[in-house]
């Protein structure tokens, strides 16, 4: 699959995930409905600076559209990472924050139990 078609899936499914539809994203990224569209199905090349506006309106990172462009994924070949970092990238900033800090907690609280 192509840059442009894993972009456009990636984009329709944080939009659904936020419970949005196409012309509910267009209005609050200023765009037309039918470039939201053409987006969505692979058939924009779409400059980074219209994906980023389009990321800021449904409150994820860029990162979550390109994800699926690497070959790779996450580059982490540990299946529980690989399960956490799906679960993380259709998380909101703030719930990855949110993460990361219960994680350091968990960390802390383990390097403690293995020093005593």
């Amino acid at each position: 699959m192509n840059m442009r078609k894993n972009i456009g899936l990636r984009l329709s499914q944080a939009r659904k995930v936020k419970g949005l539809t196409q012309e509910q994203l267009a209005e609050l990224a200023s765009f037309s409905v039918s470039e939201i569209s053409r987006i969505e199905t692979g058939r924009a090349e779409t400059p980074l600076t219209t994906l980023q506006k389009l990321c800021d309106a449904l409150q994820i990172g860029l990162d979550f559209l390109l994800y699926d462009c690497f070959p790779d994924k996450t580059g982490f070949t540990n299946p529980t990472i690989q399960q956490i970092m799906e679960l993380l990238s259709s998380a909101s900033e703030e719930e990855q924050k949110v993460c990361l800090e219960i994680i350091k907690q968990v960390h802390k609280l383990s390097d403690k139990n293995i020093t005593s």
